[in-house]
């Protein structure tokens, strides 16, 4: 029998991510969300290229989202690493998640500029960006994600013109980038 579906979510495990997780290679969900799990994302994590869901959001992970544990995930539909401590920039590497529809980065401690590569994501609905501290423009290349219904950027040190994909959104999704500049 092999394990496809993983759910330890809301369980006050206060661990680290064992390593051998990765040797479980046909899981398609897993998610930890909800724990006090802490430390870096094992490598072996980069093993599990079936996965569809990945649900780490709201623990105390730390360190980077490295291009090598992105890269095997291209068959990933729901990535949601929000609400923990991992820093670094957003790997270019994220645009090989073609198949990607909800990308949740949010309330991390994100830094460096938004990847156009992230504009290859064309069935992406949701992204949430917010409360980081992202730096540089909003890349025009998201302007083709004409999928995308729900999006956040506020709360980091974007600059630069919003994308005419984004003009007609109200303010809040931008409040706390002074920087950003267009019609809304």
């Amino acid at each position: 029998m092999e394990l496809r579906y993983l759910d330890l979510s809301f369980n006050s495990v206060n661990s680290s991510i064992p390593s051998e997780l990765g040797l479980w290679t046909d899981l398609t969900y897993l998610s930890v969300a909800s724990n006090k799990l802490t430390g870096e994302l094992p490598l072996s994590l980069s093993n599990l290229n079936n996965l569809v869901q990945l649900l780490l959001a709201f623990n105390l992970f730390t360190g980077q989202i490295l291009p090598s544990l992105v890269s095997n995930w291209t068959n990933m539909v729901s990535l949601r690493l929000q609400s923990n401590s991992f820093n670094g920039t957003i790997t270019a590497e994220i645009g090989l998640l073609t198949q990607l529809q909800y990308l949740g980065l949010d309330s991390n401690e994100l830094n460096g500029e938004i990847p156009t590569e992230v504009g290859n994501m064309y069935i992406l609905s949701i992204l949430n960006l917010s409360r980081n501290h992202l730096t540089g423009v909003i890349p025009r290349s998201l302007d083709y994600l004409s999928f995308l219904h729900d999006y956040d950027f506020s709360y980091s040190n974007l600059t630069g013109p919003i994308p005419a994909v984004f003009q007609t959104a109200t303010t809040n999704i931008f409040v706390g980038n002074a920087g950003l500049c267009g019609g809304m």
